[in-house]
């Protein structure tokens, strides 16, 4: 075939030419490949030469260049994946993903090389460096469009790793199969902070490989955090495919190793396995957003205050509490002096009505049993009631979305841990009421009168510094942080926070 014969070819015209004594038609018929991103699929077109010749050799298929991005081919076969436990060779099958429109990254063996790669017209040729791999797309015996890539066949996967709508790539990670929403939510809830820095060295070797910054800023931190320009990246994540130096990236740490990595929009910039998918996306969809490191901030400051003081596994459970599948996990109260009755067997004696007396200790009961709907009961009231979390009493789930804050956690501290003040008022008759508020502080009108133990409660209670508290209370003119009501008959009468 000469030169303008396949230029021809190339501009999807239908032509006729002679070759030789042999007359060649080319037909010209329209394919579809599909492919899967983010659990959608959509179609790209691909055009399928066939040719009907006498000793012709066959055209290859064309695909959409535009549509090629985001799209992951796996081999066949399976290939070589380094050395298996015990001996011998590994073998799994290899994968590449094209990443964006002039790179794609090649999972072979038991690493990941970044190829530098052209596609015009529906051809493919691979950078420079790379010119040794010889690729190109060919037709299957079933007439499907494979990938030809250094001589090994590869299929388009049809649970590729494309770059979903929230922002989040999935990989296919081998020993990460078991790793879960749980495991995932537990891994994010124990980092120690979220940095801002400048990328110097992308390492591309070993399990945990090297990510060395500069400049680098804490977000939010721990009071623990060391900043460090040398940190580690997880084995999941092959940074160097999107990550080039001199970039500035945000991520999520423990210790020197980065869990997620995001990019100055607050995209990942590489794929998590499925479970932390999972994670990401139950997350974004709890803090309303749709950006992947807006909505781990915000978990993620919820949770790393002085009010949480318990391990990531149980702030995972309360985070999931009312999520489908996890409806019977602990609240927020559940581990504040263990058995209800050895915490109220600690309390400090007090004096007080007899009925009051049995209305805390059954708010105590209750939080620390996780009974949400014996909570509602004690309200009272079966409409969503502004005195009570903001009418999270509505109904279980709205009142276990509000300990997702901490809602029954402080209840407790505050009916436990801090003495109530005698307050004479008026009811919305105006009759007059009197009631027991927690914390007494709620009726200091001088911050200076606070003792140290007083704002030490007030800090646990709240999750504030003394800075933060003494910041509030210039707010509100008085505190105005969590506070609960009980009347002197035994009537709860609320329990929030704010004017």
């Amino acid at each position: 075939m000469n030169k303008r014969g396949i230029e021809t070819l190339r501009t999807h015209r239908v032509s006729a030419f002679m070759a030789g004594a042999a007359m060649v038609v080319v037909v010209i018929l329209g394919t579809i490949l599909v492919q899967r991103t983010g659990g959608t699929s959509r179609a790209i077109p691909t055009t399928t030469i066939v040719s009907t010749t006498t000793n012709a050799p066959p055209v290859p298929p064309v695909v959409d260049c535009g549509d090629l991005v985001d799209t992951e081919w796996v081999s066949l076969q399976e290939l070589s994946g380094g050395d298996a436990p015990g001996g011998g060779t590994a073998l799994i099958h290899w994968a590449i993903t094209f990443q964006s429109a002039n790179q794609a990254s090649w999972r072979s063996s038991d690493t990941v090389q970044l190829v530098g790669y052209a596609c015009t017209d529906g051809r493919l040729t691979t950078s420079p460096e790379w010119l040794g791999v010889d690729a190109q797309f060919v037709a299957g015996t079933a007439g499907e469009v494979l990938l030809e890539w250094d001589g090994d066949l590869y299929e388009q996967s049809e649970t590729g790793s494309g770059r979903a709508e929230n922002g989040v790539i999935v990989g296919d990670f081998e020993g990460w199969e078991d790793f879960s929403v749980v495991d995932a939510l537990n891994s994010l809830l124990s980092s120690n902070a979220i940095v801002e820095a400048t990328a110097v060295e992308i390492g591309r070797c070993c399990e945990n490989p090297v990510l060395r910054v500069e400049d680098v800023e804490a977000v939010k931190a721990r009071e623990d955090w060391q900043a460090t320009d040398e940190l580690h990246s997880q084995e999941y994540q092959s940074l160097y495919t999107s990550l080039q130096p001199g970039d500035r990236l945000t991520t999520i740490t423990r210790g020197d190793l980065t869990e997620l990595v995001f990019d100055t929009d607050g995209q990942l910039l590489h794929p998590v396995p499925q479970g932390m998918a999972d994670a990401l996306e139950l997350v974004m969809r709890r803090e309303t957003t749709n950006n992947p490191l807006e909505a781990v901030r915000q978990m993620w400051n919820r949770y790393n205050n002085r009010l949480w003081y318990t391990g990531p596994e149980s702030l995972a459970d309360v985070y999931l509490q009312g999520e489908r599948g996890y409806e019977d996990v602990t609240c927020s109260a559940t581990d504040l002096g263990g058995d209800a009755e050895d915490l109220l067997g600690d309390l400090a004696p007090v004096t007080l009505p007899d009925a009051v007396i049995e209305a805390r200790d059954e708010l105590i009961r209750a939080a620390i049993d996780c009974d949400y709907d014996r909570l509602i009961d004690l309200i009272g009231t079966d409409e969503p009631d502004d005195s009570f979390w903001w009418g999270a009493n509505g109904d279980v789930s709205n009142l276990q979305t509000a300990d997702r804050d901490g809602a029954l956690r402080m209840l407790v501290i505050a009916l436990s841990a801090t003495g109530p003040a005698v307050v004479s008022s008026t009811d919305g008759s105006g009759n007059p009421l009197t009631y027991y508020e927690w914390p007494a502080a709620a009726q200091v009108e001088d911050w200076a009168q606070l003792e140290d133990e007083q704002m030490r409660l007030l800090g646990l209670l709240n999750g504030l510094s003394p800075q933060q508290l003494e910041d509030a209370w210039n707010v509100f003119g008085g505190y105005g942080l969590f506070r609960v009501g009980i009347a002197e008959d035994g009537t709860w009468l609320f329990a929030l926070s704010g004017d």
